[in-house]
């Protein structure tokens, strides 16, 4: 007899059970886009935190044009700022620049899944822009343009 009354009381459980990870599983739907938002605001910055950090160094070393820092190989901009550009190489590499600033490389579990990367006026002001495109049309922008070192949180 008892496993009959048993069986209702625990079909009851059951479905409060599932209606409150329905509920819950409802409420971080809602709450995931902003979540992914301040995550990604966050990593902006920490990559314009590890900027400074670059440049400090810089300033304190008395400004050389390279320096081995952190473990990577620098070079720096007349300005202080590193440099998408290695040492031994002359080319402009996204990638390197995302390692040397932001090493972690992603925004929740979600990894960069485009790099495009600009190089404008070479011979007189060298000028830099380099996008990473995360999910849902997000994208860090990080640029050196006119001595002025910026990271931003772009839209589309």
């Amino acid at each position: 007899m008892k496993d009959y009354l048993l069986s209702p009381r625990l079909a009851i459980w059951l479905v409060v059970v599932l209606a409150l990870i329905a509920v819950l599983l409802s409420a971080i739907d809602k709450v995931r886009p902003k979540a992914e938002q301040v995550a990604a605001e966050v990593v902006v910055k920490q990559i314009l935190e590890k900027a400074n950090r670059y440049k400090e160094f810089w300033l304190v070393k008395k400004r050389p044009s390279s320096a081995s820092v952190f473990g990577f190989d620098v070079r720096f901009a007349e300005t202080g700022w590193p440099l998408p550009v290695k040492v031994a190489q002359d080319s402009v590499e996204c990638e390197y620049w995302l390692e040397l600033l932001y090493p972690d490389k992603r925004i929740f579990t979600v990894y960069p899944q485009y790099m495009n990367e600009s190089r404008y006026n070479e011979d007189i002001d060298p000028q830099y822009q380099c996008r990473y495109r995360y999910q849902k049309q997000q994208s860090v922008v990080i640029r050196l343009q006119k001595g002025q070192f910026s990271v931003s949180l772009e839209q589309g």
